[in-house]
């Protein structure tokens, strides 16, 4: 662990009067030897008045706030941390631009404490601190070059003005939009060079301060031989060794070690390590390298926080000596190593020389690494990482432990791999794959997946294929102690084999036709009903698909259990928004028709118009799963009354109905107008009413399917015709029930529409027509009473509708790349017949011709229930 702490004494020392300190004769001037050559330090009100109490008998004119002192030279800082050491700037801030900082027995730069704004430092010539700190009542302790400790710092953006200070030099060229560390030049020291920390302890060592925290990235830039060097040289005896070190600290942005434009080689080098990141620490970013990174441990991680890349570039060399090129243990986070480049570790672990170095040592199972191009030298440790074999050359050995080695294409390493019973060996099915190695040594219970999903028609009608090859293969693998699935869905693995040399491991396949397909995803999803005939339905169509779409047939073969979502939606949620939109339409002109004939306290004509709101929720029906939709919209009418006793009117109604899929991927919206006439008249106690309607809707509709979404836009029409008869017994002067007898007819017309946006998984799917021809049996009780000036009249309904007509729909759907050869029959639920309602109203008649209504209603049926409610004002005259 690297402990470097700030005694109390370095801030007493500050608090001297620069006057004092530089008129102090040499003997005394040891007093202040322990001062870094630059410090930026905040002081707090208290503290001052410690400092004042036991060592100083006046402050002078300090006061509390942020000061800079320059080689022990001490004044109130009003500027920003604003440091560049070499280039002379037309435009520096005062006693921030020296030529260069060299320190000797002290530190070069540090920032305690306190919060630091558009805050950089800029290095073109030279930071570096040898020796050794005497820390008074601490001791020595080897120096550091940059120390960032306790403070939080924000770094300079492009956008911020004083980066117009910085005369054209490319500190933002990388695209890195806030930089706190810029440097071409040389960072050393004998310890850590770059040192972000937070320290503080209690009387048993243990860290009990808040972290450090910095937003902004470091660039090490060598635009030439020689320069962006960032090293720690280990010198007098020093325990920790690193270029860059994290300690209880938070780093917000990137570590780059050279850029696209280098022509010499950026370095990051340290005796025990390039970077070292642990003890709590946090690291949002990446560490990008196109140079050199160089130590025991060029890259380590340990008991911290990690969201972000280490991508080792074509350029980029990351060595380790004696120890692990990238290390990372307990880290948290999203992990990914992307190496393209160099990765060499040489040496031994050990000081007897049995145990090699190790290129990586990976534990957890939230870090995945890529091995693209470039080399590899050392062992791999996988304690629960993914790691991906993919193209460059490996020299060392793989011991995977429950990880994932994932190999694509023909691959070799140039040593042993092994894994353990909780590990897996996958060959991808993106292309033929093969691990080629010294030695293959799989547990007995360990997993080998055999991919070769583009092999697909080479084994159509059987065949076999290399997967394994290592001398003494036999030997080293039981066979019937292996667990060995097909990754791809299309294939299915027979039976495997040795070579008669022992050497190769042949596995045998055959292609699964759609037929196939269809019953194992069956089988897998545990489809009935509709789904299960959907499926089989499905199934007939694959083959043309399979032979004749190469994305399609990579996609279906990775996704079996999925393979329900090339289905259409057949939950009967488009019908549905649009039969509620109707019915609630259709519902409002029956009740203003049955109120005329049955001589509700109106006059001979009016308008009105009504709000509707309704809640549909449909469950699991016949094996398709249901959905959830809400309708919201009004209707608008006007009616007259003949001489005759014939009451004639005319009703506009607008709906929309949101539909959301339960099984969560598929959505539809569904605009719909509803144009309706109707009639009604009164013989006695006999009521009758019936209307006409024609309705036309606009439909969106969108699917999600093996990770793409399918959208598509088509309309609809309907047309309507109700009748009814009711009877009106007059149970006292103002109670009276009504039951009433319905016939309605609804016959619905859905455009054929072709999707988009799923790519060879698009449907396009023909027209439907859907008819409904119900009966319905319903009774209402309602009371007039009189409230004060106002008539009020409450309502109870109950009632029953069952359809004639009901019965399981199907459609044709096919693949829009080929239509024509991919068709197939879906076959939807079964559909519920009979259903319920419930509902209760109010009707409130007032002086002027004013009517208000408001109903709530109940549906069900065996799969469904829904709610609805509407408000109603009519105006007679």
């Amino acid at each position: 662990m690297i402990v470097r702490r700030t005694p109390l004494a370095l801030a007493i020392s500050l608090a001297a009067a620069t006057s004092t300190v530089q008129a102090a004769p040499a003997e005394e001037e040891s007093a202040f030897g322990h001062v870094p050559y630059f410090q930026y330090i905040f002081f707090t009100e208290e503290e001052f008045a410690e400092f004042e109490g036991e060592h100083h008998e006046s402050l002078g004119e300090y006061t509390n706030g942020k000061y800079l002192t320059v080689d022990k030279n001490q004044v109130g800082l009003d500027d920003p941390l604003f440091l560049v050491v070499g280039t002379q700037l037309d435009d520096a801030y005062d006693r921030q631009n020296p030529s260069e900082i060299v320190a000797e027995n002290r530190d070069a730069v540090s920032i305690v404490e306190g919060t630091w704004d558009k805050a950089i430092i800029v290095n073109t010539s030279e930071i570096s601190a040898t020796g050794e700190v005497d820390y008074p009542g601490y001791g020595l302790e080897p120096t550091a070059a940059i120390i960032i400790d306790a403070a939080h710092l924000t770094g300079l953006a492009s956008t911020d003005s004083d980066a117009a200070r910085l005369d054209g030099m490319p500190v933002f060229e990388h695209g890195d939009e806030r930089v706190f560390l810029y440097n071409t030049g040389s960072i050393r020291a004998d310890e850590v060079s770059v040192l972000i920390i937070s320290d503080e302890i209690d009387e048993n060592d243990n860290i009990i301060s808040a972290p450090a925290v910095v937003r902004g990235s470091l660039i090490n830039h060598a635009p030439g031989a020689g320069e962006g060097i960032i090293e720690s040289t280990g010198a007098n005896d020093a325990e920790h060794s690193y270029a860059f070190a994290i300690v209880n600290a938070h780093l917000y942005g990137n570590i780059v070690n050279g850029l696209e434009t280098d022509t010499g080689e950026a370095v990051f080098r340290g005796q025990d390590g390039a970077i070292y990141i642990f003890d709590g620490s946090v690291l949002n970013g990446d560490i990008v390298n196109r140079g050199l990174l160089e130590g025991a441990d060029a890259i380590r991680i340990a008991d911290s926080e990690f969201n972000g890349q280490i991508v080792n570039h074509t350029s980029g060399d990351i060595r380790a000596q004696n120890g692990t090129a990238i290390d990372i243990r307990n880290t948290a986070g999203n992990i990914f190593i992307d190496q393209r480049g160099t990765l060499h570790a040489d040496g031994y672990l050990d000081a007897l020389g049995f145990e090699p170095s190790r290129a990586m040592h990976l534990q957890g199972n939230n870090i995945h690494a890529r091995l693209s191009s470039g080399s590899v030298v050392g062992d791999t440790l996988m304690q629960g990482a993914t790691v991906t074999y993919a193209g460059g050359t490996y020299t060392g050995n793989v011991t995977n432990e429950g990880g994932l080695f994932v190999v694509e294409g023909l691959q070799r390493i140039d040593g042993s791999y092994e894994q353990d019973a909780a590990a897996t060996l996958s060959l991808s099915s993106q292309q033929v794959s093969r691990l080629t190695a010294d030695s293959i040594q799989l547990a007995s219970g360990s997993t080998l997946v055999i991919g070769n999903g583009d092999a697909y028609r080479d084994f159509v009608d059987g065949g076999q294929v290399v997967v394994l090859e290592a001398s003494n293969l036999a030997d080293d693998i039981d066979l019937d102690a292996l667990n060995l699935h097909s990754g791809s869905g299309l294939l299915r693995v027979h039976g495997h084999r040795f070579s008669e040399d022992g050497t190769q491991l042949l596995v045998s396949y055959s292609g699964l036709n759609g037929e196939q397909l269809a019953n194992e995803a069956r089988q897998r999803s545990g489809a009935t009903g509709a789904k299960a005939r959907q499926l089989q339905g499905l199934g007939r169509a694959l083959d043309n698909v399979l032979l004749r779409n190469d994305q399609a047939a990579q996609v279906i073969g990775d996704n079996i259990e999925r393979l329900e979502e090339l289905l259409p939606d057949t939950s009967g949620a488009v019908t549905t928004g649009t039969s509620s939109a109707t019915q609630a339409g259709a519902n409002a002109v029956s009740t203003r028709a049955r109120g005329v004939a049955a001589g509700d306290m109106l006059e001979g004509q009016g308008i009105w118009i009504k709000g509707l709101y309704g809640e549909v929720s449909q469950r699991q029906r016949d094996g398709i799963e249901g959905f959830d939709s809400d309708t919201q919209g009004f209707v608008l009418g006007g009616d007259r009354e003949l001489t005759n006793g014939t009451v004639l009117g005319l009703a506009w109604a607008r709906t929309n109905t949101d539909v959301t899929g339960k099984n969560g991927l598929t959505s539809s919206e569904v605009d719909f107008d509803q144009l309706s006439a109707y009639t009604s008249r009164a013989y006695g106690s006999w009521l009758f009413d019936a209307q006409l309607s024609y309705g036309m809707g606009s439909n969106e509709t969108s699917r999600r399917v093996m990770g793409s979404t399918a959208h598509a836009n088509f309309d609809s029409r309907q047309i309507g015709a109700q009748a009814a008869a009711g009877y009106e017994w007059q149970l006292d002067n103002a109670t009276r029930l009504t039951p009433r007898v319905s016939l309605d007819y609804a016959k619905l017309k859905l455009d054929g529409y072709e999707e988009s946006g799923a790519g060879a998984l698009n449907l396009r799917n023909e027209e439907q027509r859907i008819e409904r021809f119900e009966l319905g049996l319903v009774g209402t009780l309602a009371h007039l009473t009189q409230v004060g000036e106002l008539m009020v009249e409450p309502r109870l309904t109950l009632g029953a509708h069952h359809d004639f007509q009901g019965k399981a729909r199907s459609s044709i759907s096919s693949f829009a790349f080929a239509p024509d050869e991919t068709r197939f029959v879906v076959d939807g639920p079964e559909a519920d017949k009979t259903r319920y309602q419930a509902g209760l109203g109010l009707d409130i008649y007032s002086a002027g011709g004013f009517t208000t209504s408001l109903d709530y209603g109940f549906g069900w049926s065996s799969s469904m229930s829904a709610h609805a409610g509407a408000l109603q004002l009519r105006y007679d005259f």
